[in-house]
């Protein structure tokens, strides 16, 4: 038989099946597969390798055979040729598949090499091996010796005397009686794997781990293995995990973006706000996309986008409908898409208004109608007079009653951020602005740096 594995699902799931009742044959015809399994991954991953994707996509099941997509294979031979011998950190967007990928090296050097050591890591033990969840990486390892058929995986046995290999629930771990290879699961604890040698270490979302803790294990494991998998989203401009992959360091570094994803990339476009056009990538050529989608995006998706503060004015920044429908989903945020896809430790921690939005909101405001600043009694506190400066601190766009110099009366709201006031060059400003409750409209502000708190209050 045909022993190339298509890359089209369909005819990959066709192909396995034949493969399987040609490895029943004869021991021979299963000798060759065992070989040839162990001289080539990519062999063993699209002949026998398996997904679990419990999200139902239209005309997708559930249970896919693992055909990786073309930007997946240069992470997979990064990892193979470094692994054992480097850190590598994996800077992934959400749903790309790095954890699984991680996963079936280590299987399929603990299924063919002798002497393999391999830890996984999670936040807790929960995450890190639950049976049953397949939401945890242990039970991922035993939904797949289930798929893998028995001749490969040898009989599981309970214990050392008994079968090919044992899981221990209780210790998390994987065993192969015969080569001594190992997989085991463990919790972050600042002692992580402390007296142990390991060929290497998955710390899988690793961004997410607590504050202190990260650095803890990254320490604790250092002299343990020479390999860490650092694997993770971003979560904030902060941690262990954001330090290693933006510090110089002996570290390979790996990226996969939604991008590059021809499940996710389908019709990319970006936006040109200005005319109402959707435009290909790196230039000003109309986007190819289905009919009638760009009418229906500047009359639905784009408004809904612009409320929720995500950046619609830039030129340059990547969309496709997929991308769009994830933003528009009940209660996500520029921050939850930036810390999930975009691969943004900024926008992942504090900012909310992306840079291109402000600068719209900047060019759309008008300058004050006059400046000045205002005298109050140091006792009473009553204003007294408000009087013109040309760099007055308050800023009002509307006209003084002439008689009273008071504001015109009408229905207003007040919002204060309260600053340090030390004056310093990094200090940000102490800010009272001022909004017409009837007309939506911004009538006033006050903005300063050096203005303390009690004298602001």
């Amino acid at each position: 038989m045909e022993m190339i594995p298509p890359n089209e699902p369909v005819a990959n799931a066709i192909y396995r099946k034949a493969l399987r009742k040609w490895a029943l044959k004869s021991q021979a015809n299963r000798d060759w597969l065992m070989a040839k399994c162990k001289e080539d991954y990519f062999y063993f991953i699209r002949s026998f390798w398996w997904l679990i994707e419990p999200r139902p996509e239209e005309g997708e099941s559930i249970i896919r055979p693992f055909v990786p997509w073309a930007h997946q294979i240069p992470m997979m031979e990064t990892i193979l040729k470094h692994l054992g011998y480097q850190d590598i950190g994996v800077d992934k967007a959400r749903g790309e598949g790095a954890s699984w990928i991680v996963l079936s090296i280590f299987v399929w050097r603990w299924l063919f090499w002798p002497l393999q050591s391999f830890v996984i890591v999670s936040r807790n033990q929960e995450s890190a091996d639950t049976p049953g969840n397949l939401g945890t990486l242990g039970a991922k390892i035993d939904w797949e010796m289930t798929m893998l058929p028995l001749w490969m995986t040898g009989r599981q046995g309970r214990g050392l005397g008994d079968g090919d290999w044992s899981r221990n629930v209780s210790k998390h771990s994987w065993l192969r009686h015969g080569s001594k290879s190992s997989i085991v699961a463990l919790a972050t604890t600042s002692d992580l794997a402390s007296g142990s040698r390991d060929t290497a270490i998955l710390l899988d979302e690793f961004a997410k781990f607590p504050r202190g803790d990260d650095e803890a294990v990254l320490s604790a494991t250092e002299p343990v293995t020479n390999c860490r998998l650092l694997v993770s989203t971003y979560e904030g401009a902060d941690g262990a995990y954001y330090r290693a992959m933006h510090e110089p360091s002996s570290m390979v570094k790996i990226i996969l973006r939604w991008e590059d994803n021809p499940s996710r990339n389908q019709h990319l476009f970006c936006i040109d706000a200005k005319n109402s056009k959707l435009l290909a990538p790196g230039g000003n050529r109309p986007a190819l996309m289905p009919e009638g989608y760009e009418e229906h995006f500047f009359e639905h998706e784009f408004k809904l986008l612009r409320a929720r503060g995500f950046d619609v004015e830039s030129r340059t920044k990547e969309w496709s409908p997929w991308y769009v429908e994830r933003c528009l989903r009940p209660r996500m945020t520029p921050k939850k898409i930036a810390q999930e896809y975009d691969r943004d430790p900024a926008g992942s921690g504090n900012s909310f208004f992306p840079p291109a939005t402000i600068q719209v909101l900047r060019d759309r405001s008008r300058p004050p109608d006059q400046c000045g600043e205002l005298e109050f009694h140091p006792e009473t506190l009553f204003p007294t007079r408000f009087y013109r400066a040309h760099n007055g601190l308050f800023r009002l766009w509307f006209p003084l009653e002439s008689a009273s110099g008071r504001p015109p009366a009408g229905n207003y709201v007040v919002g204060v951020d309260v600053a340090s006031g030390n004056g310093t060059c990094h200090a940000s400003n102490s800010a009272i602005s001022v909004v017409d409750r009837n007309t939506g409209n911004k009538v006033a502000e006050f903005a300063s740096h050096i203005c303390t708190p009690e004298r602001l209050a």
